[in-house]
């Protein structure tokens, strides 16, 4: 699996369950507002896809909650610090360990991930006309995502 692809979940992680449940709720709109449509496939569709992209974001919450218990203490801070945005307490580590420990977490998530099944031909697949994911793919990929650092103050590591 792409690194870039991993960090996408990394990062909508914590939005998961709201997405999920946008989802839901638009399936649900669609579906008792369908009755004004003309064409009734194409308004079945539009409900089927609410509904497919909901389940499918339910199914990866699910395995990013599994990955998230697979990391050490350590590991979660470093992700919930530097993908989840929390200001969860970091361990003191000289920048250069900070990103090295990073680019570890990064490998292990996107190793954990590929044992749940998740490809780059299942993301696209689930999520490849997903505009939230496929928005988030691009900054990825053009590193628009302001850099989350570390305190400038050095400790062992």
């Amino acid at each position: 699996m792409q690194e870039s692809v991993t960090k996408v979940f990394l990062y909508a992680y914590p939005l998961l369950d709201g997405l999920a449940e946008a989802s839901e709720t638009a399936a649900y709109h669609r579906a008792v507002l369908s009755y004004c449509k003309p064409r009734v496939m194409e308004a079945a569709l539009g409900v089927l896809e609410e509904a497919t992209a909901a389940g499918a974001l339910r199914a990866l919450k699910a395995d990013m909650d599994r990955l998230i218990m697979e990391f050490s203490e350590e590991e979660g801070r470093l992700a919930a610090f530097k993908y989840f945005r929390t200001r969860k307490s970091m361990p003191r580590l000289t920048e250069r360990t900070y990103y090295r420990r990073q680019q570890q977490l990064l490998k292990k998530a996107e190793r954990i991930l590929s044992s749940y099944g998740w490809t780059d031909e299942r993301f696209l697949e689930e999520f490849g006309g997903y505009a939230p994911f496929t928005r988030l793919l691009t900054a990825v990929q053009e590193k628009k995502i302001p850099a989350h650092r570390p305190s400038s103050e050095s400790g062992g590591g």
